[in-house]
C-alpha cells in the first residue's frame, strides 16, 4: 500500500478519490469491557459501491 490517509479535519479527499477504502467500525454495548470490530474493503464502480 503505497498511500495511507485517515478522516480528519484537513483531509479534503472524498471516498470517490480512493482507488480502495476500509471502515472499521468498533462496537459495544454501554458497560460491557469487549466488543465487536468488522473490517471490510470497498471500491466505486460506475459510481456503486463494491466490496471485496
Amino acid at each position: 500500500m503505497l498511500h495511507l490517509e485517515f478522516i480528519a479535519f484537513d483531509v479534503t479527499r472524498t471516498l470517490e478519490d480512493a482507488e480502495l477504502f476500509t471502515l472499521e467500525p468498533q462496537i459495544r454495548l454501554p458497560g460491557v469491557r469487549y466488543g465487536f470490530k468488522h473490517e471490510s474493503i470497498y471500491y466505486f464502480i460506475n459510481n456503486k459501491l463494491g466490496e471485496l
